[in-house]
């Protein structure tokens, strides 16, 4: 367990926080008082589990100076919680109490928050991220009654220690908004899971303080589980977060973040089609296209990882048998574990046979008419491209792939268009259902996710 404070704010954090009991209580020194004339508003929150035995009223945190605790934070033998202000020349009496409709003492973890507006005299309590309700002091408005320079967590020389556990104490010389109080609660109680990709990276986004409307979703559609982003880059992040979506995320040439969905990668039509060396029309392109069956290329053993450990692994033994085994792992912030399967097993589907692969194609623009010329120039990563008229030494005489690099190469006489990567689609009829599980459908037809 650490005590740390920098700004107008404590916290406390310590994994799964801090037990208290027998009057055992901790303190803490601010790195400037709270509550005083240059910031006289204050906000206190904690997480707190409390054991269904609780048979007195235990302090959670509190805000304290030289006279005793001023803000408190409790749970009542009731299991209710409670936010009041001391009337620290008056022991045992309130000059505001607030007390939460429902019990918490339910060995659960919680996560609770009192606010005092000097202002306007009002302290009000927050569980679990939701209004419990407020009251007016009756010492009036604009008094300076909640102030202080330390904390207590768990007790202190003037209340009762709590017999629970306490994690993650924080206080601000600010009244914090109902939203984000109710996003530290859903960081601490559920690590926002549930969230949609686009929620999750708008989040990060805002958290780094980087403008996310520069962030452009082309359809995503997973739901993110907790991803710990200790010590984690907005790119570490951003990364994950695209792992659970299993789609494409990249910067584009201006700038923006662009994040594709799983959907747009499959049952795709060809964005742009070229003619090939048989068609008629290929005279009008010159460029070149090269093909490898490269054994990296395909995986049929893969190990999934999602937050907490767990595991889940997808094989496809024919391919093993066949071809030998490739392995590979995929790490993410999966929000259930059917969501990690769903993706390790879509992959293991798709990808367990090796099959020649473009692994290049580029076309001189010089050769095209201006509408084909802007059409080219208009793909993007993530698009599919085919191309027709192979010849029969060639894998297939009309063969498609998704493009993963582009490079456009300018010279005196000419502007050569190059898909530097691109990667085999599919090939498969691909059935999209509500249900994330993908299993066979019979001999041709997958389930999508």
């Amino acid at each position: 367990m650490t005590l740390s404070g920098s700004g107008d704010a404590l916290s406390m954090s310590g994994g799964a926080g801090v037990t208290f009991a027998g009057g055992m209580w901790l303190k803490g020194l601010l790195a400037t008082p709270v509550g005083t004339f240059f910031s006289p508003s204050v906000t206190l929150e904690a997480a707190v589990t409390v054991d269904p035995a609780t048979v007195t009223e235990g302090t959670v945190a509190t805000v304290s100076g030289g006279y005793g605790p001023s803000l408190v934070i409790t749970v009542g033998a009731d299991g209710k919680p409670r936010a009041r202000t001391w009337n620290v020349f008056t022991p045992g009496a309130w000059t505001a109490s607030v007390i939460g409709a429902t019990a918490i003492n339910d060995d659960l973890v919680h996560h609770l928050a009192a606010t005092w507006n000097n202002s306007t005299g009002t302290l009000a309590l927050y569980v679990d991220g939701a209004s419990a309700g407020s009251v007016v002091s009756s010492a009036g408005t604009g008094r300076f009654e909640v102030n202080g320079d330390h904390v207590t967590v768990g007790g202190s020389t003037h209340t009762a220690t709590l017999t629970g556990t306490v994690s993650n104490v924080a206080v601000f010389d600010s009244v914090l908004s109902g939203a984000r109080i109710a996003e530290h609660a859903s960081a601490i109680l559920d690590g926002f899971t549930g969230e949609t990709v686009t929620e999750r990276i708008d989040r990060y986004n805002r958290w780094a303080g980087t403008p996310h409307p520069i962030v452009d979703y082309v359809d995503p559609a997973a739901i993110v589980g907790n991803y710990d982003t200790d010590g984690k880059s907005l790119t570490d992040a951003i990364n994950a977060v695209a792992t659970v979506e299993d789609g494409l995320a990249y910067i584009n040439g201006s700038g923006a973040l662009i994040l594709r969905g799983r959907s747009t990668l499959i049952n795709t039509d060809p964005a742009f089609t070229i003619p090939g060396p048989t068609d008629g029309a290929a005279n009008r392109v010159r460029g070149s296209l090269s093909y490898s069956t490269n054994p990296r290329t395909f995986v049929n053993d893969i190990t999934g990882t999602m937050p907490g450990g767990i595991t889940y692994r997808a094989t496809d033994a024919a391919s093993v048998a066949e071809y030998g085994r490739t392995t590979d792992t995929v790490e993410g912030p999966f929000a259930t574990v059917e969501d990690l399967a769903a993706v390790i097993e879509w992959r293991v589907r798709t990808e367990s046979t090796p099959r020649p692969a473009a692994d290049g194609l580029s076309v001189r623009l010089s050769q095209l008419d201006d509408a084909d010329t802007t059409a080219l120039l208009a793909l993007d990563l993530g698009d599919v491209i085919a191309w027709t008229g192979m010849p029969d030494q060639a894998p297939a005489a009309t063969d498609s792939g998704v493009v993963l690099g582009i490079e456009e190469t300018y010279t005196h006489t000419d502007l050569l268009w190059t898909a530097t990567s691109v990667s085999a689609t599919s090939g498969l009829n691909v059935l999209i259902f509500d249900d994330p599980v993908r299993g066979v459908l019979d001999s041709t037809n997958v389930f999508g996710y």
